[in-house]
């Protein structure tokens, strides 16, 4: 087809005016089509349609590659629809302006054309425009192209200068959003006809004029003027640098190089092209450079001359790419020196939007609340929220609802215009302004909240990216960011490039900061074909130190390198001190560090990969890979736990207690139970007299695999703070494998026990807290059978959402329980009471609606013999209550109404003040310096709290170090 174009203009150049006739008649309809999307009157489009060809025969020797003739004339009937426009813009309505009414009225069942014969066709047309109003609107031009312009994908794509793959995406989406009314819009379609005699009016119209050649078809300014001549050229038409920079790339007047001027139409509209500068090649070097990236040149002395008005392309889009996902490391350093912290964002492109997906990060912000806006890409990343919509458009804007860390927030985007921007790496011009307002974050303190919400700026420039930042928040603070350098290729033509290898480095500040924060950002993977092709997983090369070797207890880090760069953090483990697991060395070695002394003569193990999170650049998991090291120390006077494969257990049988035991317990449903546990019995428990089982519930997080589930699980049951209580206090530990579902079930907060738990009525999740109580009574009778004494009663320990279980478990059934000790549970336990302050308070708040939701009548005399030991970090700030997931909105309003929105201490000094108002035997205790954690001298007092309360009586303990309650 282009081939055939370019013989057919050089046939009209040549003088035979009927080969401009050929294409008309072949692409009349296509424009006619377009026309009439963009005016949204038929006949109108027929005029415009008309001048668009008289117009292109007008300039036809002015187009140097004829093979681009459709995609020249797309630009001539867009620049005559605007035209008409701005001039006639109060005559017709455009599709953009069809009001709701006249949408709601066009559906394929409800509508039907009633008028006479002569009036029918246009009432169907109007039909079809609102039927059309309901797309997007690069689906309306597609559909209109497709079905009236008779256009096939690949010309639909050479006509609008995108991929024909893109095309055909866009055009199933519109079919998909409009189902059954797409074969009426076909129908309606493919039946338009235009004018019948619209080819020989154009070609009428040009009998009368004549083509304007160019002496022997050479560009209009010879290659023979000087440069000096062609700047005053353009000081007389007054083009300024900044428009030319729109339509052509980067120029010097001292590059060897070819220049031509291309017209399209009036005003005016150049397009210079130049060969590359001989003598520097931006972009090429590995090395970072200010000067790197020539999709958008830098001035170092920009001359700016005076603007004569340009017309503007409709859209601006960036370069067609394949569905992809993007991956971006980020360190972060002070501009002094030192390490502050490392992230991994990751972005979604579609032809449709780039959206910021995930991250993850670590390190610290150098002492500074909050925590993480210590990266530039933390205030660019919001979960959920699409950084672009494409077509760019200057005007376009759009709303959208995302997560920023653990709160909901709402961004409302919108494209402004273009400017000049001066940083550090250059002067680039025509700059993307992207304004976002973020509303709606309730964090748990004010200025988490005030510095989530507020107005952010962005500034991209073309083939260059983010070039600068503003971010205005909410308490009148200013973070502000530039761009110092960059590494981007020469070709590069969108305004957020990403492919890998591209990098930026970038400098910013706020008050908050004693210091500017130096950032290095770098794209690290693209799931582009190349790269799916590897399938070969990562390994582990090395660790440092040897861990096969007895490894000191003053050990500050372990340092585990790969053999390539890598992504993702998945680290599990139990009872090792971790403080900060990080990526360093190009994402190569994983540092895992530790807050304190690691204990003498103690196997501590820890698993990479058991989720499946750590990767490749290619998205190859990591092979569960296991960290296991003996301490120094002498040489322990009891067998010390090792890992093992758990014993399976399916009945009640015969086990061998002569040293440490875990067992994974799983029955059919007959006893009662959908899910197995684990069951870890220590070495040398007391066979004398009847002893506690010690539950606690599992909090593994969300997760869709249950093979990943039970390992988790497995991990935590042999090795965490519960395990030390039950060898403390030489006591089975047991403890469930209930998962907790995302997807469309992500409101079933299981492992906290809440309401939407207790309200489901089928599935293997169905009432948990009586399963757990078949699996106490199971596992009794397992120990029984293997003459362990067991009480009837058990103990009960849980911290953050399995401590919030264990606390509203014990409320429902406290004739299972005789002492539970729970902790983190956000300043709230639940109220054994169903009214407070003559407020109704149901679950999990209150007890108000139980019976009705649980079928559980309330015994409050057995819950007045359960001994409590209730716990919160001073400086602990996981609140859930933001969190729909925990508390719906109605729960969460009640809750900062009547106990407190602020949940340190405000909100934990109310709790304390209702139990003690309804006399609940309960010891509530707060540890200083201390946030959402557990520390040694805590699991002390826990075991010191169960030790205590092993008979009948109540008995409260003296704590470690804590703040006494308010009052005393």
């Amino acid at each position: 087809m282009k081939n055939d174009d370019a013989k057919l203009i050089q046939r009209v150049l040549a003088g035979d005016d009927t080969a401009f006739s050929v294409l008309v008649r072949k692409y009349q309809k296509p424009v006619h089509a377009l026309a009439w999307r963009k005016i949204g009157d038929f006949h109108i489009a027929e005029e415009i349609t008309q001048d668009t060809f008289l117009k292109a025969y007008q300039k036809l020797a002015m187009l140097k590659e004829p093979q681009r003739f459709l995609s020249w004339l797309y630009v001539i009937a867009a620049n005559h629809c605007k035209a008409w426009s701005r001039k006639k813009r109060l005559r017709t309505e455009s599709l953009e302006d069809t009001s709701s009414a006249t949408l709601e009225k066009a559906t394929y069942s409800g509508y039907v054309i009633s008028e006479n014969e002569q009036t029918a066709v246009e009432a169907q047309r109007e039909v079809v425009k609102a039927l059309l109003a309901k797309l997007q609107e690069s689906e309306r031009t597609i559909v209109t192209l497709r079905y009236f312009g008779e256009m096939s994908s690949a010309e639909i794509g050479e006509f609008l200068g995108i991929s024909a793959n893109t095309v055909r995406s866009r055009l199933r989406r519109a079919q998909q959003r409009l189902k059954r009314e797409e074969p009426m819009i076909r129908e309606a379609l493919e039946n338009f006809q235009i004018t019948p005699n619209l080819t020989e009016n154009i070609m009428r119209e040009i009998s009368r004029l004549k083509p304007a050649t160019p002496s022997g078809s050479k560009p209009l300014i010879p290659r023979a003027v000087g440069v000096s001549t062609l700047a005053v050229i353009f000081l007389m038409l007054g083009v300024g640098t900044q428009y030319l920079s729109r339509f052509q790339k980067p120029y010097s007047f001292d590059a060897a190089s070819e220049m031509t001027v291309e017209f399209i139409e009036a005003p005016i509209v150049l397009n210079l092209e130049s060969k590359p500068d001989v003598r520097t090649q931006f972009g090429s070097s590995d090395a970072l450079s200010k000067n790197e990236g020539t999709g958008q040149q830098p001035d170092d002395h920009p001359v700016l001359f005076a603007a004569a008005p340009v017309v503007e392309t409709e859209e601006v889009t960036v370069a067609d790419e394949p569905e992809r996902d993007i991956t971006l490391i980020v360190n972060t350093t002070a501009e002094g020196g030192g390490h502050l912290a490392e992230g991994t964002f990751n972005l979604r492109n579609t032809d449709e939007a780039l959206t910021s997906t995930t991250y993850s990060t670590s390190g610290g912000s150098g002492g500074v609340d909050p925590s993480p806006r210590y990266m530039l890409f933390s205030y660019v990343n919001h979960k959920g929220i699409e950084l672009f919509r494409f077509p760019l458009s200057v005007g376009n804007t759009w709303t959208q609802i995302g997560r920023f860390g653990r709160w909901y927030i709402k961004a409302e985007t919108s494209l402004e215009n273009y400017e000049q921007v001066e940083v550090s790496a250059g002067t680039f011009r025509e700059c993307l302004r992207h304004k976002t307002v973020f509303t709606g974050v309730e964090a748990d303190s004010e200025l988490k909240s005030a510095l989530a919400n507020g107005t952010r700026y962005l500034w991209f420039a073309k083939g260059v990216g983010i070039v600068k930042m503003r971010f205005e928040h909410a308490n009148g603070i200013v973070t502000e960011a530039e761009l110092l350098e960059y590494k981007v290729p020469a070709n590069a033509a969108a305004y957020f490039p990403l492919q890998i290898g591209n990098a930026w480095t970038y400098k910013w500040q706020n008050d908050y900061q004693d210091e500017a924060v130096i950032e290095e950002c770098e794209v690290v993977d693209s799931n582009a074909a190349s790269l799916l092709q590897d399938t070969t997983p990562p390994k582990v090369e090395k660790t440092v130190p040897n861990l096969s070797e007895k490894i000191s207890t003053d050990l500050k880090e372990i340092r585990v390198v790969f053999d390539e760069r890598m992504r993702g953090i998945d680290v599990t483990f139990a009872g090792v001190p971790v403080d900060d697991i990080r990526w360093e060395d190009g994402n190569t070695t994983l540092v895992i560090s530790f807050k304190q002394h690691l204990a003498a003569s103690k196997i501590y193990r820890l698993i990479l990969g058991v989720d499946g999170n750590i990767k490749d650049i290619a998205g190859n998991p990591l092979d569960e890979h296991t960290l296991l090291f003996t301490t120094e120390g002498p040489e322990p006077v009891t067998r010390t736990f090792v890992d093992m494969t758990p014993v399976p257990v399916t009945n009640i049988e015969e086990l061998d207690l002569s040293s440490e035991l875990l067992c994974r317990v799983s029955t059919d449903l007959t006893d009662g139970f959908a899910f197995p546990y684990y069951l870890f019995i220590p070495h040398r428990i007391d066979a004398n007299k009847p002893i506690h089982l010690l539950v606690e519930p599992c909090n593994t997080g969300y997760g869709d695999n249950f093979k990943r589930l039970d390992r988790k699980v497995k991990a935590f049951t042999e090795a965490s703070h519960a395990t030390v209580i039950a060898r403390k206090l030489k006591i089975p530990l047991l403890v469930p494998v209930f998962p907790r579902p995302g997807g469309d079930q992500w409101q079933l907060y299981t492992h906290a026990l809440d309401r939407d738990t207790l309200l489901l009525k089928e599935g293997g999740l169905r009432r948990i807290d009586r399963q757990l109580i078949k699996m106490i009574d199971h596992a009794q009778r397992l120990l029984r059978h293997n003459d362990v004494k067991m009480n009837k009663k058990v103990f009960m320990n849980g911290f953050s959402a399995s401590g919030t279980f264990t606390n509203r478990f014990a409320i429902l059934h406290p004739t299972v329980v005789r002492a539970v000790a729970t902790g983190g549970i956000n300043a709230i336990p639940t109220f054994p009471t169903d009214r407070w302050n003559e407020v109704t308070i149901r679950y999990p708040i209150g007890i108000a609606d139980v019976k009705e939701i649980a079928g559980i009548e309330f015994d409050g005399t057995a819950y007045q013999k359960i001994s409590q030991y209730i716990y919160m970090g001073a400086l602990d700030d996981n609140d859930t209550i933001p969190f729909r997931d925990g508390y719906d909105e109605v729960d969460a309003k009640l809750v900062k109404r009547l106990i407190g929105a602020k949940m340190m201490p405000d909100r934990w000094e109310v709790s304390q003040s209702i139990y003690k108002a309804l006399e609940i035997p309960a010891q509530f205790v707060t540890y200083e310096n201390t946030g959402h954690q557990i520390r040694s001298e805590m699991i002390d007092d826990i075991v010191a709290f169960f030790k205590a309360n092993s008979g009948d009586e109540i008995v409260e303990i003296v704590p470690h170090q804590y703040l006494p309650p308010s009052g005393e």
